[in-house]
């Protein structure tokens, strides 16, 4: 049914828009009524997430002077273990001049640098090098012979060498009349500044 307000008194149209009016009125107070509760439910949650924020930024521990002080000293022997690119040919003459001071038989380098995280399979580890700031290395493998007292002694030197050094693996094959070494070990690298 269709109400022509032309139709209508003046005193009932007033009526009828004044009623519009009331609707609308209610309308807007539920709705705004509704909106203010969601809002106030959101502010709450809020509230909630800030107060356990708080209590989680309590808890944490800020590390002591002392601690700052120790952390520094192991990050400054950390970067003073690793290779600049700059001493990478002293290195392997280093390890060179090790084969010979052990008479080591018919000794062979070779290197390979590595990118942490750029080989198909990331190695265990990679992600405590990536954490300390270590993003590159050189795989060595040397091949060699010599007799038990010499490649010991060897080997010993090259891990007291003051370059951050980990051995992957160690071969021996036993033939006359010496022993037939395949070693493949990591040196760390540091990273150039520009």
């Amino acid at each position: 049914m269709r109400i022509d307000l032309k139709l209508l008194k003046k005193v009932d149209r007033v009526l009828v828009a004044s009623v519009a009016v009331i609707v609308l009125a209610i309308a807007g107070t539920v709705w705004t009524t509704l909106d203010l509760g969601a809002r106030r439910d959101a502010l709450a949650e809020h509230e909630r997430e800030l107060v356990q924020k708080e209590l989680d930024a309590g808890a944490v521990v800020l590390p002591t002077e002392e601690e700052r002080r120790a952390w520094a000293s192991q990050q400054n022997l950390l970067a003073s273990r690793l290779l600049p690119d700059a001493e990478v040919t002293q290195f392997f003459s280093e390890i060179s001049r090790l084969s010979r001071v052990y008479r080591l038989q018919d000794f062979d380098i070779d290197s390979e640098e590595q990118v942490v995280g750029e080989v198909q399979r990331p190695r265990p580890g990679d992600e405590l090098l990536d954490q300390v700031g270590i993003r590159r290395y050189l795989v060595f493998t040397i091949t060699f012979g010599g007799g038990y007292s010499n490649i010991a002694q060897f080997v010993q030197a090259v891990g007291a060498l003051p370059r951050l050094t980990e051995f992957v693996s160690v071969d021996f094959r036993r033939s006359v009349p010496e022993i037939r070494v395949s070693m493949v070990f990591r040196v760390y690298k540091a990273e150039d500044v520009a």
